[in-house]
């Protein structure tokens, strides 16, 4: 009885190493994630594959990538591992404590300026979940990179055959410098925009013009400019260093214009919004540290 326990566990512990590898694609950087000597690591998978008897990578001197056998076996090991580590959390203290590791991705700038904080207070509420952030603003496959939980905003969301959780809008703001508008005066009329040096945020193609909805009525406005960027931060100084007038979202310039030190414009006007999204491959029924985390998100920023 103890043997068989004891040859569950090596076999757990190898299935563990094996998806690290996977995930790492090096046998170094696996054994310093698991903090393990990266002859342990060479060791177990060794007696993995001889207990499979099946080769689970192609090895060069240079990469190392899974085999056909490599690449089926590594879904059903992820299945088994989340198997396990669900039945090991439901037996501490009756399934109070969520424990367990997530992997999440989010855009670049929603991580850092809305969501950092939020996942930080997240593990202090939840001790026993190991998090890994990753911000990137390329889109996951999250089932092939092995991610639990992706927050996409509205623009990104692409995926299909994923649980999705709508957490709120994102408002837009138009605003510009005092400094710029004492140079080239307050636009009274949106209209007015046209005769302004609009600052432009690349998403793909760059916007030609700006749509406002007031009520039942939409009016698209043609914009000119002199400067774009595909990067927002630095939309933001171009804007508070009096370049121009731009669109931005609301949650990264609350505090310029609370301060005064940007103006918001044209409030009667309402500009579209965009949505942020969780999605998940895994029933929240099937994961208590999933469920967790997205019940801490309904309730911290659900409506932002």
């Amino acid at each position: 009885m103890i043997q068989n326990e004891l040859i569950e566990f090596d076999l757990f512990n190898s299935l563990r190493i094996f998806i690290r590898i996977a995930h790492e694609g090096s046998f170094r950087r696996a054994s310093e994630r698991l903090g393990i000597a990266p002859s342990s690591v060479t060791k177990e998978l060794k007696k993995l594959e001889e207990h499979l008897g099946a080769s689970l990578f192609f090895r060069t001197t240079r990469k190392i990538s899974l085999t056909e056998e490599g690449k089926i076996f590594l879904s059903d090991a992820k299945s088994i591992i989340s198997s396990l580590e669900e039945a090991e959390q439901n037996i501490h203290q009756r399934g109070a404590v969520a424990r367990g590791h997530l992997r999440i991705t989010a855009p670049a700038i929603l991580g850092q300026r809305m969501l950092s904080g939020l996942v930080a207070e997240f593990q202090k509420e939840n001790p026993y979940i190991d998090v890994e952030l990753v911000l990137t603003d390329r889109v996951i496959d999250i089932v092939e990179e092995g991610f639990d939980i992706s927050f996409r905003t509205s623009f990104g969301l692409n995926d299909s055959g994923l649980f999705q959780k709508n957490l709120g809008e994102i408002s837009r703001v138009v605003c510009a410098s005092p400094e710029y508008l004492d140079k080239f005066g307050n636009p009274k009329r949106i209209t007015d925009l046209e005769k302004h040096n609009s600052l432009v945020f690349i998403r793909g193609t760059a916007l030609t013009s700006w749509r406002f909805n007031k009520g039942k009525k939409e009016l698209n406005v043609p914009i000119n400019g002199n400067y774009k960027t595909n990067n927002l931060l630095a939309l933001i100084e171009a804007v508070k260093g009096g370049l121009g007038i731009a669109n931005i979202p609301r949650y990264l310039v609350e505090d310029e214009i609370e301060s005064g030190e940007l103006v918001s414009l044209f409030n009667s006007y309402r500009l579209p919004a965009y949505s942020v999204f969780l999605l998940y491959h895994q029933k929240r029924s099937q994961s208590r540290k999933l469920d967790r985390f997205i019940s801490f998100f309904e309730k911290n920023l659900s409506g932002l």
